[in-house]
């Protein structure tokens, strides 16, 4: 419940801040794909 309480203050103050903060907590599917796929390349390297 913080999260979402700290993520609705970014919002207020800037809304680029709170779109990213919004994708992270959410687990957006764009952002589960950049970080799936730093996690291949890790693994493949």
């Amino acid at each position: 419940n913080r999260s979402n309480t700290s993520s609705i203050e970014v919002t207020a103050v800037s809304p680029t801040n709170a779109q990213i903060t919004t994708q992270m907590d959410s687990s957006a599917l764009p952002n589960e794909t950049v970080h799936n796929g730093g996690k291949r390349r890790l693994i493949s390297q």
